[in-house]
This record gives structure tokens, C-alpha cells and sequence, in this order.
């Protein structure tokens, strides 16, 4: 997901009209706005929603983790900024405002991704909140998982089971799925086949799966392959 400008549904009533746009597709008449626009050359990856409505935001291009609320706005306040990384990527919420991130080197200029420098950390915001001009009422509670020393280009993530703390990631630059358990830090390529592999895709000088979604035991999964439609998604049965 490369977004720049955060924009904010500003209306969500249940009394929101649906209408079709010039393709024909049904769309709520819903007002949008923007609530910040980022720098250029400021590659946002990921947002994840906590329960009170604020929002953070990680970006491959910048090693901070981001929090706003989108009915203030303002400047993003910085939750923390990870250590020897260029940026991030992923972000899922295993517990209840417990948040998984992934972290990494990748240049968006030249297209590289460093293997052997993504690694998964817990963010723990409970109890902390936005104050006064968008500063943290509290410091969060960071710490680092595991490190995936084979992975490429970590990215997409979904929680596969909140009761035994596992989550799925996908490898944008292998192809590779990779399922993670938070409380041991072990990890294991869990799905691999011809779905998931690589093709060229500029930006990126290959791509395979990117976002993930895990709904009803199924993996859905958004290649990172333009040519192949973003609506195709590939599922994988991964229930009982």
C-alpha cells in the first residue's frame, strides 16, 4: 500500500446514500478528507486502527512508527523509532492494543531489499493515548520478537490465531509465506508454490505476495504481481 496523503471517511451514517460511479460500481456518498499529508518521497506501507479510533502508520522509507487521530489531525505524533533499520513495513494487532511490526532495509530508490535485516517486534499501547499537540500521554512498551535471517522483504500480516499468538507474513521479494510464532520467536515458510512466487513489478525489481488477510480459515492473499488482477485473490484453506 504506497499512500502519501492519509484521507479520513468523514461520515459513516448509516443514512449514507450508495451510489454508482462512471463504471457502474456502488459506492457510499460519504465525505472525504485529508488528515495529513506526509513529506514527498514518503512511502507509507501500513495502518492498523486501534479500538479508540487512532491510527498508526508505519513507512518503508522512515524507521518510525506513527500515531494520529484522525478526527484532530495535526503533525503524526512518533510512538518509536526502531534502531539500525530504514523503515517498516507490516502491522497487526495479535493483542487486544498489542501490535505486531515488522522492520527492515529497504531502498526504495534502488529497488533493494537487504536479506537478513527484517525483524518482528510487540508494541504494546495500552494505556497510552494522544495529549496536548499530538505527544504521547505515555512511552509504549517495545520489544523485539525475532529477527527472520532468511527473509528478503517482509511485508503483508495477519493474524492466523489470537489463542496461540501466530501470525502469517508474506516475503514480497521470495514469495515465500512465512508463519510466526510471537511468544517463541520460531518461524517456518508455510506456504511456497507458483501463487506466491515472484514476477516483475517496478518499483520493485520482483514481487510475490504482498498484502494478506486471514478471514473464516482462509488466507487471502494480493499478489505484488501488477499484471495479475488485485481483486484475483489466491486462497489458501489453512483451518482444521
Amino acid at each position: 500500500m504506497q499512500l502519501s496523503t492519509l484521507l479520513l471517511l468523514a461520515s459513516f451514517s448509516a443514512l449514507a446514500i450508495s451510489v454508482k460511479d462512471s463504471r457502474g460500481f456502488r459506492t457510499l456518498g460519504c465525505d472525504v478528507r485529508a488528515v495529513y499529508e506526509f513529506p514527498n518521497e514518503t512511502y507509507v506501507e501500513n495502518l492498523a486502527v486501534r479500538s479508540n479510533g487512532q491510527i498508526i502508520m508505519s513507512a518503508v522509507t522512515e524507521p518510525n512508527l506513527y500515531m494520529i487521530d484522525p478526527l484532530i489531525g495535526g503533525v503524526p505524533a512518533i510512538v518509536y523509532t526502531f534502531p539500525e533499520v530504514i523503515g517498516l513495513s507490516g502491522i497487526a494487532e495479535y493483542k487486544p492494543d498489542v501490535f505486531a511490526v515488522i522492520t527492515g532495509n529497504y531502498t526504495l530508490a534502488t529497488a533493494n531489499a537487504v536479506q537478513g535485516s527484517w525483524s518482528v517486534w510487540s508494541v504494546d499501547l495500552n494505556g497510552i493515548s494522544l495529549g496536548p499537540n499530538n505527544t504521547l500521554t505515555s512511552l509504549p512498551k517495545v520489544e523485539k520478537i525475532t529477527t527472520i535471517a532468511e527473509a528478503i522483504f517482509l511485508n503483508g500480516m495477519s493474524i492466523l490465531s489470537e489463542s496461540d499468538g501466530t501470525v502469517l507474513i508474506g516475503d514480497v521479494a521470495a514469495g515465500d509465506i512465512w508463519r510466526l510464532s510471537i511468544s517463541s520467536g520460531e518461524s517456518e515458510i508455510a506456504i511456497q508454490n507458483n501463487f506466491t512466487a515472484p514476477a516483475l513489478a517496478p518499483p520493485f525489481s520482483n514481487a510475490g505476495v504482498d498484502g494478506l488477510r486471514i478471514r473464516d480459515g482462509f488466507l487471502s492473499q494480493t499478489p505484488g504481481n501488477p499484471r495479475t488482477p488485485q481483486t484475483a485473490h489466491l486462497r489458501h484453506h489453512i483451518g482444521p
